[in-house]
């Protein structure tokens, strides 16, 4: 109601500055067109800002079940707090211009609900109640927290951790010897200016290639990707690293 109000007596006062500009002297118009200036700015931003979901995160989220948190950012609530303890630290940045230090657990879960849905960078930002180019930034910087720490998270087994492996998949299909089950998938992208066909995959769509070797419990042992999508998939496996470092 409070907004509202603000909203609205700016509106008046940027009415009569402009019905009352022309009987003004030069230093009163001067200061008139400034304020207008202002006025008019707020308003806008006012405007652009009215859509936003306030306290979402505050409120919302905290009264989530643990069913309907995983169902939304497709993470369990304890993933997420064990996420964040190493992310977070991260993300902290420093306030630019006097601007407020957007927290890192508010960056760590808006960019998680903008990978695990399809809405749009304005859709997410409303709702946690950001701006576009915030929830860029935040983006950027979550991105690169989670490439940090992916070699520690993402790897190869140890003999012991294989045994286990190879257990559980002839427990599970009858196979014997087997320590991953692995496939490709299309992630899609938005054409490269040059050499865009080359992205272009059998499904006419541009996007490149992640390659995934998985356990039997679906956590990923390796991951491979930066091939445009119209590469063969056996080359795209015989050319990743852990087949051409001799691991796998």
């Amino acid at each position: 109601m409070e907004d509202a109000a603000l909203f609205g007596t700016c509106a008046v006062i940027v009415s009569i500055l402009d019905s009352n500009s022309s009987s003004s002297d030069d230093e009163d118009e001067y200061r008139h067109a400034i304020l207008r200036n202002k006025l008019k700015k707020r308003l806008r931003e006012d405007n652009c800002s009215s859509d936003r979901i306030l306290n979402f995160l505050e409120l919302t989220v905290p009264d989530f079940t643990t069913k309907q948190f995983q169902s939304h950012f497709q993470i369990s609530r304890a993933m997420f707090e064990r996420l964040a303890e190493v992310v977070g630290p991260k993300l902290n940045s420093t306030a630019i211009r006097g601007r407020k230090t957007i927290h890192p657990e508010k960056q760590l879960l808006a960019v998680i609900w903008l990978l695990a849905t399809s809405e749009s960078y304005r859709s997410v930002g409303n709702r946690f109640n950001m701006g576009k180019a915030s929830l860029f930034w935040c983006f950027l910087r979550v991105i690169d927290a989670l490439s940090d720490i992916s070699s520690s998270i993402i790897k190869w087994p140890d003999i012991v951790e294989r045994n286990t492996i190879i257990e559980k998949f002839k427990s599970l299909v009858g196979m014997v010897g087997v320590v991953g089950a692995i496939n490709g998938t299309y992630v899609p992208i938005k054409a490269p200016k040059q050499n865009a066909q080359q992205y272009v995959n059998r499904k006419h769509l541009p996007a490149i290639t992640l390659q995934v070797i998985a356990a039997p419990t679906l956590k990923f042992l390796d991951c491979f990707a930066g091939y445009p999508s119209s590469v063969s998939d056996i080359r795209v496996f015989r050319n990743s690293p852990t087949i051409v470092s001799g691991i796998c």
